[in-house]
């Protein structure tokens, strides 16, 4: 006889299997003829079964048995733990689940060995996205139409779609779970009837028909991936794939994503098994900074809404670009990545406003950027979630066109027609993916998407995915820094004394000269280091040219500064400012600013020629176009002169000549600083080195330079000649340095010095005329040799005495042209007078002759003169 506790665990056994498989029956009938007490006395089944339940449904819960968040439901005799809303799963949800996450082209596919017929299904799932539509998991059938599927809808809600012969029906719950949140979802079908729980939430579908088994041989999460089919035309293929995270799969009792990680199911996947917060939506990597992708969409006119993400190791780089109607100082909004930190720049009505945010962000990590702009609102920079806005409020956005520029522009366009305002010459190299334009997300690598058609530089620098960075090993030799890329490494060979992709050819080799190097010793006790060169006398010049070669990474530094005298204290100064190289000099009347627009602290080497004018100037770097300014001097006067009324132009004329003359002469020229600037200001006339201790470098220069050449000036020759007029203080080392001669160095490489105040009235603080600046540029002021002094000499005589007889030809050719001019009058009134005489003459003859004829006519005689020739007309000729 079994005893009582083991009779009520058949029983309820039983009490299961009827109350599933069969009909209902009577247990307290079956229990009176079975059971009776472990005494021998007989017990009533409700007694039996009353005191069985009391002991079976005791509360286990009250202890809280559950970890991790885990849902405690009691059960008989014990409890069970749901741990469908957590990231664990065992008895107690003690054990962490494996999470995948899929980026709108990523899947996991799961090859069922034996086809099922199945007429029951238990689902369980959680999820998160922030991306809507999208399958999350799906069954299908090479051999039928019969699916069983689950997708996310463009509301946020859960459908769940059955089809098991007589056409899909569907079922949905919720709305608005594209929130980013964790979400749960349950799913169990029994024949013709299944129950959807998500969150709680409960829905039951009656499936139609007489159909009740579901064929499957493969399982699908996030895409459906043909593996091993060769059907093309079923009608449930096509759907939008999933983009978020999924864990915590439980499909009949399978944990599939666990079993997939530890290869205890066939699988096939691309997706990654991650714990990151939010996953990329349809990455791609930008393997060169020549590449780009361009999208042809259409931005809002009143409004901005631009979000993506990014991840990079790189230093700078143009992100994103609209240019607008494509000239230099139009409209347009550009994203650029400078010096590891993340810029916005938006120009519209003639002015550039500018967003940054103060935290690097090139560490390799994926960070959120959001740019939003509501009509009638500023501008906004979010970045991981911190927000920057723009002070001065611009109710008006920019006027674009319809091509956005990704990761990059053409090439052709960083020297044509690209905005001064942006640093970087370059593309932007790194992961890039979850653009969002307007609320559309966007896929680069379809050429036709939702927000437009899509065409990229190159499929071999723009791929599928986040792919990088290429790790190799760094190339860099004697002593070269390698700057990371995500493709490889870059030597940046500035702070060294070689050259060359990877520092391996010496610079003296390219410099053709002797150079220096700045800023090479990083445990110097004085930052940065100055060459100077001081001039004994100090010229005056209406003209200067500067030559140099450079190479550095400095994005702020002085190259050169020519300083004159006190107290006009004119200046004429090379520098870097934020990667840029900047002319400005002030010869009296105002500073001149000259940009070179395109970047030059990368690290390459440069070539630098400049030419100032009077107060105008031209400045070329490398091959690059000429960059001019133009703000008066010598060429504006004719101009102005033209409108001048004649009787006024000299007065004028004299009056801008002297103004001209003061302002557009550099006056005593005293020194040059090379490769920083001394503070406190360096004193020339002090006639004393500078002591180390007492001065620092401001705004030092960080790599090399040679051939430096200001007019007649060559510092770097007279320091390899040990000329007392130049010398170093800091950290500059010398390069390409031959040992010096013991002979008299040449000529070229001495100190230019001035001829004394008297032989040189001119060089004065207001030199006034055109003897200030000789032929190439030269001042006046250098001395010659003997041999060259004669030579000049002599060819000064021969223009001299060629000049006196060409004066004495025009003079003898003015004054005989003004003699015959006087004798051509002379004639003239000469003719005037005759002829006048001549009518007269004409007339008193013509009476004579008719009173002659009344006379004849009366004495019948003739009287006749000269011939026939009329009286008082002589033959005469003139000569000249």
């Amino acid at each position: 006889m079994p005893t009582v506790a083991t009779s009520i665990q058949v029983a309820l056994l039983c009490y299961q299997c009827m109350h599933l498989r069969g009909p209902s029956l009577n247990i307290c009938s079956v229990l009176r003829e079975t059971l009776a007490g472990d005494d021998g006395v007989s017990q009533s089944p409700r007694q039996i079964i009353n005191t069985g339940c009391k002991e079976a449904m005791k509360d286990a819960c009250n202890k809280n048995p559950c970890r991790n968040n885990g849902e405690c439901k009691n059960k008989m005799y014990g409890y069970t733990c749901d741990c469908v809303n957590t990231s664990y799963k065992g008895d107690t949800c003690e054990d962490a689940v494996k999470r995948s996450a899929y980026d709108g082209t990523q899947y996991m596919n799961f090859n069922i060995d034996f086809p099922m017929q199945s007429n029951g299904e238990d689902l369980s799932m959680r999820f998160r996205t922030k991306y809507t539509p999208g399958l999350l998991f799906a069954t299908t059938s090479n051999e039928s139409n019969d699916q069983l599927r689950m997708e996310i809808t463009d509301t946020g809600a859960v459908r769940l779609t059955i089809d098991i012969g007589q056409g899909p029906e569907f079922i949905q719950v919720g709305s608005g779970l594209d929130d980013g949140q964790w979400h749960a979802l349950k799913i169990s079908r029994r024949e013709r009837t299944a129950t959807l729980i998500v969150d709680k939430k409960k829905k039951i579908l009656n499936l139609t028909g007489q159909h009740k088994v579901l064929a499957y041989d493969m399982l699908h999460l996030a895409r459906i991936v043909e593996t091993q089919s060769s059907r093309t035309d079923h009608y449930t293929r096509d759907f939008d794939p999933f983009i978020g995270s999924i864990e915590n799969l439980l499909f009949d009792g399978n944990y599939l994503i666990d079993d997939c990680f530890f290869q205890e199911q066939t699988c096939v996947y691309n997706s990654s098994f991650d714990h990151r917060q939010n996953v990329v939506a349809y990455p791609i990597s930008f393997v060169e900074s020549k590449s780009f992708v361009e999208l042809n969409t259409q931005i809002a006119k009143d409004s901005l809404d631009i979000a993506f993400n990014l991840r990079t190791i790189v230093n700078d780089g143009i992100i994103l670009f609209n240019g607008g109607d494509t000239t230099p100082n139009g409209d347009f909004i550009a994203v650029e990545l400078m010096n590891g930190l993340l810029y916005f720049f938006v120009r519209t009505d003639d002015d550039t406003q500018t967003l940054s945010h103060p935290v690097k962000i090139n560490d390799n990590q994926w960070h959120q950027v959001q740019i939003v702009k509501e009509a009638g609102k500023q501008y906004n920079l979010i970045v991981d979630g911190k927000q920057r806005s723009m002070g001065d409020i611009k109710y008006t956005c920019p006027v674009l066109n319809d091509l956005l520029y990704i990761g990059g522009v053409k090439s052709y366009m960083y020297t044509s027609s690209f905005p001064k305002d942006l640093y970087s010459r370059n593309g932007y190299e790194g992961c890039f993916g979850s653009l969002l334009i307007n609320g559309e997300l966007s896929n680069l690598m379809l050429n036709d998407g939702p927000t437009g058609r899509a065409q990229r530089s190159d499929d071999t620098t723009v791929l599928q995915g986040c792919q990088g960075p290429f790790q190799t090993e760094c190339p860099c030799q004697n002593g070269g820094v390698c700057e990371q890329r995500w493709n490889g490494y870059r030597c940046d060979c500035s702070a060294t004394r070689y050259e060359g992709s990877i520092c391996e050819q010496h610079f003296f080799d390219f410099s053709d000269g002797p150079a220096c190097l700045f800023g090479s010793d990083r445990a110097a006790s004085m930052k940065g280091g100055v060459v100077v060169y001081q001039w004994s006398q100090f010229p005056s010049t209406r003209t200067d040219t500067l030559n140099l070669m450079f190479q550095t990474s400095s994005k702020d530094a002085t190259l050169v500064k020519v300083s004159g005298r006190k107290p006009l204290n004119d200046f004429f100064i090379l520098t870097i400012e934020n990667g840029f190289l900047m002319l400005t000099f002030n010869v009296g009347a105002k500073d001149v600013r000259l940009k070179e627009p395109n970047p030059v602290a990368d690290g390459n080497l440069h070539y630098v020629a400049i030419k100032r004018e009077f107060m105008n100037a031209t400045m070329q770097v490398d091959d690059w176009q000429v960059r001019e300014v133009k703000p008066g001097g010598r060429q504006s006067i004719g101009l102005f002169m033209a409108t001048v009324p004649s009787n006024a132009r000299r007065l004028v004329s004299s009056w801008l000549v002297n103004k001209d003359a003061v302002n557009t002469v550099f006056n005593t020229q005293s020194s040059i600083e090379i490769g920083g600037i001394l503070s406190p200001v360096y004193d020339p006339e002090a006639k004393i080195k500078p002591n180390l201790s007492d001065y620092k470098v401001t705004k030092p220069f960080v790599g090399k330079m040679s051939r430096v050449f200001f007019n007649d000036v060559k510092p770097f020759e007279l320091l390899h000649a040990n000329d007392d007029s130049v010398f170093m203080i800091g950290d500059v080392e010398r390069i390409g340095f031959p040992e010096p001669s013991t002979s008299q160095p040449s000529m070229t490489s001495q100190a230019p010095t001035s001829y004394s105040s008297q032989d040189m009235t001119f060089a004065t603080n207001e030199c006034d005329n055109e003897m200030c600046q000789g032929g190439d540029n030269e001042p006046i002021t250098t001395p010659l040799p003997p041999i060259k002094l004669a030579l000049i000499a002599g060819v000064v005589s021969a223009v001299v005495m060629v000049v006196f007889a060409l004066i004495a030809c025009v003079y003898c050719y003015k004054s005989k042209g003004a003699r015959r001019r006087r004798a051509a009058r002379y004639v003239y009134n000469i003719g005037e007078n005759e002829q006048a005489n001549n009518n007269k003459k004409n007339k008193m003859a013509s009476q004579q002759q008719q009173q002659l004829q009344d006379n004849h006519q009366n004495r019948g005689d003739t009287i006749s003169r000269n011939n026939g020739t009329p009286p008082g007309k002589d033959d005469k000729e003139y000569y000249v």
